[in-house]
């Protein structure tokens, strides 16, 4: 007689009850998946500066003497300053620290479908299902902090339960369950989300015992409220806010077009993991739900962090915004996969989700503004490439005055090669910016404004760099014209530039790159002087000659510049 559901094939119960090999074969896949495939974003090179300042004594901050916060993930940063202090390679140590966390959420994974589901095989699935996660895999050694945050609030998650799935009496499992709660936040606030629906489950479900409850609660809340608190603290004392500057930096923009490109966002994550192939076993959750009772605030908890994302406009990076849902989407999806209709049906279905989990190693599809980690790892190699020449070309400290300051519209790897002051156009690490910006006709994940240039110009900035990828330079060229510069600076008014400005071509390994020279230094004009950057004048007027429409690119025309006032 067929099998109609996983759950009942005597060879795969086998193999659940005694997970051990199989979790351990599906560790080695998914680290070893991240291995080969490892990276690195330009943002977590932004925290490294962080971590390099406080390392060698400047405080957590971007540039020396600048207290903003210009990071989401304090824990992580924190931590990044121990190797940096002793001359390892950070991002090396992301890397293993990522791998270690991927671990850490498969495991956990496991045990927490076995609690929810109460059932060895779709916990296995379950595990399954998360090891091989493109974006998990991808994530994991990409330098940030998405899978740190991911193994704590699985910890915070699994550890007040019971094997049967019921919330634990004991006290110690709610102190630990209170460690990993704490952490969890630390590294990034927005995981307060995905805790306060299940932790809501949970007072909502023992209430009939208020004794118990209460100590429980005392267990869960204060252990981890003592760093909370001591954080809180030294933010508003040290920064001036609970909240970090990202936040203005990010979500100032137009709400409609925020929830128009996050409501794309999440449509092109849901083709690109296969969900159409799933919409015939949605009706498999409904009694599931009804059985498995911890399984509501685990899609409960999905769905508000599906909405957040929505609501915050989406991201950037490819689907990492989603990261922190998907262990719990992962169980969902094990209770979908279970019921069998029809064995070539089932090999299909699981083969087709495969494939598409896996096109996520190499590359996906793209909604507005979205990057895949290849084009992004490229992106971060160039503007390591840039930081490195420029720190050949002007040694020293960040202590001395006759250092360039730039503008970066990439605030990690350029300032970190660098070691220059940098001015952050996007303002994320910039409160001026943040708060003041200018805002683009469109809303694009996380670049919705720049910076004045009138800022730019109050903040004595010498060479502003927002590398647009190599240029093949024009050897007749004479000058450039303001239109030709528009992409690389959109949306503010470029005639605002000091009028002695000039652009630089910059020769680099990879081919030559564009910077507007916009205050004089000495250390550039021995460069420009010797032959080794060429300089070029930028041709401001007339209008009709400074300004030509073809110049125009789609991505300028989407955000707009106040620099070309005779084009449309």
């Amino acid at each position: 007689m067929p099998h109609t559901a996983l759950r009942d094939i005597p060879v795969l119960r086998r193999v659940a009850a005694s997970p051990g090999r199989p979790l351990a074969a599906l560790c080695a896949v998914g680290v070893g998946l991240a291995w080969l495939t490892r990276w690195a974003v330009d943002d977590a090179y932004i925290g490294y500066v962080y971590s390099r300042n406080l390392a060698e004594g400047r405080g957590l901050v971007f540039n020396p003497g600048e207290r903003v916060e210009g990071y989401t993930n304090f824990l992580w940063t924190l931590i990044h300053a121990a190797p940096i202090r002793f001359e390892w390679d950070p991002l090396l140590f992301s890397h293993v620290l990522g791998s270690v966390c991927f671990v850490a959420t498969i495991l956990a994974s496991h045990r927490l479908a076995q609690r929810v589901l109460r059932d060895d095989v779709l916990a296995l699935v379950a595990a399954a299902a998360v090891a091989v996660n493109g974006t998990l895999i991808r994530f994991s050694t990409s330098g940030i902090e998405t899978l740190m945050q991911c193994a704590f609030l699985l910890g915070a998650l699994v550890m007040p339960l019971d094997r049967d799935g019921s919330w634990t009496r004991r006290i110690g499992p709610w102190i630990g369950a209170s460690v990993c709660t704490a952490a969890a936040l630390l590294t990034r606030l927005d995981s307060a989300l995905m805790l306060l629906v299940w932790f809501g489950a949970f007072v909502a479900h023992e209430r009939h015992d208020p004794a118990s409850l209460r100590r429980r609660v005392a267990a869960l809340v204060l252990p981890g409220a003592i760093p909370l608190v001591a954080w809180a603290w030294w933010k508003l004392d040290y920064y001036g806010s609970l909240l970090p500057n990202t936040l203005a930096a990010k979500t100032g923009g137009s709400r409609v077009q925020m929830l128009l490109v996050g409501l794309i966002y999440l449509a092109v994550a849901a083709i690109s993991f296969g969900a159409p192939l799933l919409i015939g076993r949605l009706r498999t959750l409904r009694p599931a739900l009804r059985e498995h009772r911890l399984l509501v605030p685990l899609v409960t908890a999905s769905a508000l962090w599906t909405l957040y994302a929505l609501w915050v406009g989406g991201d950037w990076m490819e689907f990492r915004f989603l990261a922190a849902a998907m262990p719990a989407l992962a169980i969902a999806l094990a209770v979908m996969l279970d019921p069998i209709r029809g064995r070539r049906r089932q090999i299909a279905l699981l083969v087709g989700l495969l494939a598409f989990s896996a096109n996520h190693l190499v590359t996906s599809p793209l909604s507005p503004g979205v990057q895949n980690p290849g084009a992004m790892n490229e992106g971060t190699r160039l503007l390591r490439i840039t930081g490195e020449e420029l720190a050949r070309r002007f040694p020293g400290d960040l202590a001395d005055p006759d250092r360039p300051i730039l503008a970066v519209s990439a605030a990690g790897a350029l300032p970190y090669f660098s070691r220059l002051e940098s001015v952050d156009v996007l303002g994320l690490t910039d409160d001026y910016v943040a708060a003041h910006g200018l805002y683009g006709d469109f809303y694009l994940p996380g670049h919705q404004l720049v910076a004045p240039i009138d800022y730019l110009v109050r903040r004595r900035v010498n060479l502003i760099i927002a590398l647009d990828g190599a240029i093949n330079p024009q050897p007749d060229r004479k000058n450039y014209r303001l239109s030709e510069l528009v992409e690389y600076y959109p949306i503010a008014d470029l005639r605002d530039l000091p009028p002695a400005a000039t652009v630089l071509e910059i020769p680099l390994e990879f081919g030559s790159i564009h910077a507007i020279y916009a205050r004089a230094n000495p250390a550039i004009d021995r460069l420009v002087d010797d032959g080794t950057w060429r300089e070029y004048p930028i041709l401001r007027s007339p209008l009709s000659a400074a300004c030509l429409q073809s110049d125009l690119t789609q991505l300028v025309k989407l955000m707009g510049t106040k620099t070309c006032p005779n084009l449309k």
